[in-house]
């Protein structure tokens, strides 16, 4: 390391350890650990709260100013939750105006305006992959791209510093598999909602897997995000795209999936069949397709498997030959992907992650796919040894 190197290097750990001394002495409104069971406590966080989050938010501006950094802070709390916070910071912070939901660019134009007469610069935040999605998002998505995009980037303000798109939780997704929604954003910040959709993935296309657009690229970008599946919610957004779902892999699982009753078309089958026609023209980034590939084969699974098992359960009475050769295949096609998944991170991940073998704090089995199609290939592994209990469970089933 050199001694410019190393400097830096102090520099950011001076930084980051003032940082975390002035949140060690943040009072309790700040740290968010309110233990509404105890009344005293409760109180001292309501009137503490707002001069609270000022007050620390303050101090570490002040930290960073003095280090030649800039401070910024996330603004759907100051913004938009606690708004009376804003009213007490300093007017220097520049605030980050997230919102993955928000499709209305006139909504985001009033935030603007808000924030802008009070004093205060911002920046639009909207998001690619985030807790409503699984591993690819859907158009949707897109739209709250172009939605702030047209806000902070169309109209000249001297409020606005600009949009940076934020994208989170890496194990939601196969590595390098989104790289067409990045790009897609970025001709959307550069040249406008309206050139990207109208040529965004075509120049992706071109330039990262060199191969030449046509009708069937066409519909293949298109079906990975009008069928992309997310959590379903009371939200702005709404669309085509299918309900978030994990592959079963418990009694419980497997029993609710059954319940579904009547299995779903899966939009998934066609589009692998079009990736497979279309892999010999990559000639370009072929490891990035075969990420995106992988991802597709992934979401198609999870519905195939719904409905193999619905399909089966409904023809009765059942046929003990017929649920253990199914059984068996299944859980050779879950080992294969869960394998082929586990091979993908570990080409440019931690291989010794615990991402990979367990939940991590804070996050569902929706947001970690290959700990998901891990514990669903050893859910499979497990009953495929033991035919009987699956038979047991489809004969038991109570379909609609």
């Amino acid at each position: 390391m050199t001694e410019p190197e190393k400097s830096d290097q102090r520099e950011r750990r001076c930084c980051m350890d003032r940082v975390l001394a002035e949140f060690s002495h943040a009072p309790d409104g700040l740290s968010g650990n309110v233990e509404t069971a105890d009344g005293v406590r409760a109180t001292r966080v309501e009137h503490s709260a707002e001069n609270g989050h000022a007050d620390s938010r303050n101090s570490l501006h002040q930290i960073s100013a003095g280090l030649g950094k800039q401070w910024i802070v996330w603004g759907d709390v100051v913004v938009h939750k606690e708004p009376e916070i804003l009213t007490r910071l300093n007017k220097n912070i520049i605030i980050m105006d997230w919102d993955y939901r928000e499709l209305n660019s006139a909504r985001i134009r009033e935030t603007i305006r808000k924030v802008g007469t009070l004093g205060f610069r911002s920046i639009g935040a909207p998001g690619l992959v985030n807790y409503r999605w699984g591993p690819r998002v859907g158009t949707e998505q897109l739209r709250n791209i172009g939605a702030f995009a047209e806000a902070y980037l169309e109209e000249k303000d001297a409020n606005s510093v600009g949009v940076i798109l934020t994208n989170w939780v890496p194990c939601h997704y196969v590595q390098n598999s989104i790289w067409d929604g990045f790009f897609y954003a970025a001709v959307v910040f550069n040249e406008g909602t309206a050139t990207a959709k109208s040529s965004g993935f075509r120049r992706f296309l071109e330039n990262h897997y060199r191969a030449k657009w046509n009708e069937l690229w066409s519909e293949a970008f298109r079906r990975i995000y009008d069928a992309a599946p997310s959590v379903q919610e009371h939200s702005t957004i709404s669309g085509p795209g299918l309900e978030l779902r994990v592959p079963w892999s418990d009694d419980a699982q497997l029993a609710a999936a059954l319940q579904i009753g009547t299995p779903i078309q899966n939009p998934f089958t066609r589009l692998r069949s079009l990736l497979f026609q279309l892999e010999p023209q990559v000639l370009k980034n072929l490891a990035d397709f075969q990420a995106f590939a992988l991802c597709v084969e992934a979401l198609q699974k999870v519905f195939c498997r719904e409905s193999v098992v619905i399909e089966q359960a409904a023809r009765k009475p059942l046929d003990r030959k017929m649920t253990d050769l199914l059984i068996a295949d299944i859980a050779e096609r879950d080992h294969a992907l869960a394998k082929a998944l586990s091979k993908d991170w570990d080409n440019g991940r931690f291989p010794d992650s615990a991402a990979k073998s367990e939940l991590l704090v804070d996050l569902e089995p929706k947001d970690q796919l290959l700990f998901e199609w891990v514990s669903a290939a050893n859910y499979s592994a497990s009953l495929a040894s033991h035919p009987e209990r699956f038979h047991q469970l489809l004969d038991g089933a109570k379909t609609v």
